[in-house]
């Protein structure tokens, strides 16, 4: 079976810790990429585009799942901007 990536953008927090119990169950043929915030600094959604834009510049296809934070970063700053994800993608809003 060909692989998946999966571009996981995370909450406010800016890390794959909540995304732990998912990357641990995750099938081998997805590919996760866990893209984090810097730790300090400007943290609103034109300050995290580019950074997600950026990371994922070299993929060719992938899905993306946005927790929280993230969710919203995917659905109002990135729609269009990502090239190698085709059509809609999976977000998780709280």
């Amino acid at each position: 079976m060909p692989s998946t990536t999966l571009v996981l953008l995370p909450g406010l927090d800016g890390t794959e810790i909540f995304f732990g119990p998912l990357l641990s169950q995750l099938p081998s043929w997805i590919d996760p990429v866990v893209i984090t915030y810097p730790p300090t600094g400007p943290n609103a959604y034109d300050d995290l585009a580019p950074i997600v834009l950026e990371a994922v510049d070299k993929l060719r296809e992938f899905a993306v799942l946005g927790w929280s934070f993230g969710a919203r970063l995917r659905s109002w700053w990135l729609p269009g901007c990502l090239p190698g994800c085709p059509g809609w993608c999976s977000s998780v809003l709280s």
